[in-house]
């Protein structure tokens, strides 16, 4: 770097800018945050390797794209689509639906998403018109309505019975009652 940049020691932490006064970064290499705001904003590892990387080419030598599920030796499963992105959020698979959370990992148990919540299941589906006690194994009843979602403050008819759940959901007539 010459004329307009001045190193700085340490050589590897901030350089200086003589037009302005003020130091920047390490000044060698890729930016991490840059680089995530170039993603955010929907450039592809190619567009993102070459601004930092000036005359540089990208290629995926002898590389496969991960797609579909793969779990890592922390135990932690992710999906990625068929273009090899991770997915978070909501993903259906095979007609099941599971919750990936923003670092990309699948959630079990419960989930809040906005205002409301859903349970999954130990492989991470989500549970839809069934019944989940919680704690397991306690009489603490709540109801997943046919979208996943977890009823309360409503009344519900399930299988020709009505069900009162209160505003957390528990079920307070777990035997049902007719009207």
């Amino acid at each position: 770097m010459t004329g307009v940049f001045q190193w700085k020691t340490p050589l590897s932490a901030f350089f200086l800018c003589r037009s302005c006064g003020s130091y920047f970064g390490h000044g060698v290499g890729l930016c991490q945050d840059g680089a995530a705001g170039y993603a955010a904003r929907g450039s592809n590892y190619n567009n993102i390797i070459t601004h930092y990387y000036i005359n540089t080419s990208v290629s995926l030598a002898n590389s496969t794209i991960v797609t579909g599920w793969k779990q890592e030796d922390d135990g932690s499963w992710y999906y990625y689509d068929s273009n090899g992105r991770m997915k978070t959020g909501w993903v259906q698979v095979s007609g099941q639906w599971y919750y990936m959370n923003s670092m990309g990992i699948m959630q079990t148990d419960w989930v809040q998403d906005g205002s409301d919540w859903y349970f999954l299941r130990a492989d991470g589906s989500m549970k839809a018109g069934e019944w989940q006690d919680w704690p397991r194994g306690s009489q603490n009843w709540y109801y997943l309505k046919a979208d996943g979602r977890m009823a309360y403050s409503c009344t519900l008819l399930i299988n020709n019975l009505y069900y009162d759940f209160n505003s957390t959901g528990l079920c307070t007539t777990p035997n049902g009652y007719t009207r």
